[in-house]
């Protein structure tokens, strides 16, 4: 790669630190941006439940595409960082950008303790109906986007409905819940230094608690083991249930869904246009491991296409240090920083939306 550009640059920051000198006695000079967003509240419903979103449009335009936000586990609410970028960037290139809050989370009701992947990608099914007799929306060209979680579930709903235009679905595992979690604590606890025998523990009682949810073992020595566990420093960073989380009858089907849930399946139903992202070093997802399964799905669909981004975290970021930090706090102002992720993405739903 030249080496060029960087002296440019260099120049241009020589250039603007004297212009900024020669300026230093004159007012602030400021613009403001172009009014190219508008937003209307979102309200609608899926069975009982009552949902409560943001709808972002371009100023102008009618008919346009649009894309209904699912969200990553850990960031249920429409304020994360993650989807307000959406919101600013997709209407600029003219597509409509609908976030709304996960059940039970922020101004939507239910609750998210107990709900299936099926669930949450019904909500997502509700929100693309409400935006079909949005008079500024094509109603044929309305699609999902997630990342992680929200990745799962972007496909899972473009294969429920007949009336998904796509699907892109970003840092989300083609392996088992149960895989990608295991994969995940070991890298964790890499990271935290807990060292070999604290991650034997750990994923010795994860193993424990997985057969005891699908029937096997009882519930007192499951209880003691964790009750064991919870005093080490590493018991949060193991994903693991607390002693009032662990069922008193099993099997757990509920659990079983979840963990047990194979993202294959959806996949390879779905019919739409799908584009899938990766980060080339994401520690939460078995990348490689994924792309192991993808590449023959693609081989044979190709309505499928796939993007690794070398070095991109799982937010496809490129942090300075990877910490893995996952609680609220940490990732309410995280988003993407790949440029390579920004012009893909454009690219295809251009491609894709025939925009103009």
């Amino acid at each position: 790669m030249s080496h060029t550009p960087h002296a440019s640059l260099a120049a241009v920051g020589a250039l603007l630190c004297i212009t900024t000198a020669s300026l230093a006695q004159q007012p602030e000079w400021h613009a403001d941006p172009t009014p190219a967003i508008t937003q209307q509240p979102v309200h609608f419903s899926n069975a009982s439940v009552n949902l409560a979103g943001t709808l972002y449009l371009p100023a102008v335009g009618d008919h346009v595409p649009a894309v209904v936000v699912l969200w990553g586990a850990q960031a249920p609410t429409r304020d994360f960082a993650l989807y307000q970028q959406l919101a600013t960037a997709l209407p600029a290139i003219g597509v409509a950008v609908l976030v709304f809050d996960r059940r039970g989370s922020g101004g939507s009701g239910g609750s998210n303790a107990h709900s299936t992947f099926q669930d949450l990608a019904g909500d997502g099914i509700a929100a693309l109906h409400v935006l079909q007799h949005n008079p500024r929306i094509d109603p044929r060209r309305i699609g999902f986007w997630g990342l992680s979680q929200g990745g799962w579930l972007a496909i899972l709903a473009a294969s429920e409905t007949p009336d998904a235009a796509f699907a892109i679905s970003c840092s989300a595992p083609l392996v088992t819940p149960a895989d990608q979690m295991t994969f995940a604590v070991n890298n964790i606890f890499s990271i935290r230094g807990y060292g070999h025998d604290a991650l034997r523990q750990a994923l010795a009682l994860r193993a424990t608690e997985a057969e005891y949810s699908a029937g096997h073992g009882t519930y007192d020595s499951v209880v003691a083991a964790t009750r064991r566990a919870s005093t080490q420093p590493w018991f949060n960073d193991a994903f693991l249930r607390t002693v009032d989380e662990i069922p008193a009858t099993t099997p757990d089907t509920a659990w079983l869904r979840v963990m047990q849930y194979d993202p294959i399946t959806p996949l390879e139903k779905v019919r739409v246009p799908v584009l899938i992202f990766y980060g080339g070093a994401d520690p939460w997802v078995p990348v490689a491991a994924s792309m192991g399964r993808l590449r023959p799905i693609a081989a044979r669909h190709p309505n499928i296409s796939y993007y690794v981004i070398a070095n991109a975290d799982h937010l496809l970021s490129f942090p300075k240090q990877q910490t893995m930090d996952w609680d609220n706090g940490a990732l309410e102002q995280q988003k993407p920083e790949s440029a390579e992720y920004f012009l893909v993405m454009a690219s295809w739903l251009t491609r894709h939306l025939a925009l103009q």
